[in-house]
């Protein structure tokens, strides 16, 4: 079982504010495997929420084509000559320049914005 921990104190106006915040150390929880606990603290709040900007502009970048294809050569390893290519994608973000699949495509995942990432191509 994975579990997540969220400890009341002053700063939880309602029992929502508390569950979620349980609800987000439990995501963390199971994102590292099985047989987990997390505790809830600042951190995962403020992962939690970069994770929501990233997703915000992810659909903003799909909307107005901020990615832009890479081709990779692929090379015969025994004289060196291309035999193709792959083609990998990079986000022009405006803020944070240019990023790696590394960097938004778990969002992308997560979010259900693979395949809308993958046509805006």
């Amino acid at each position: 079982a994975s579990i997540g921990i969220a400890i009341g104190d002053m700063r939880y106006h309602t029992t929502d504010e508390l569950l979620h915040d349980a609800d987000v150390a439990l995501y963390r929880a199971k994102s590292g495997g099985r047989s987990r606990f997390v505790l809830f603290d600042e951190t995962l709040q403020l992962a939690a929420l970069d994770v929501l900007e990233v997703e915000r502009e992810l659909r903003t970048a799909i909307a107005h084509g901020g990615f832009e294809p890479y081709f990779q050569p692929l090379v015969r390893l025994s004289d060196g000559h291309p035999i193709g290519y792959e083609a990998l994608i990079r986000w022009h973000h405006p803020e944070r320049g240019l990023l790696g699949p590394d960097q938004f495509l778990p969002v992308a995942e997560e979010s259900g914005l693979i395949e809308a990432v993958d046509w805006a191509m």
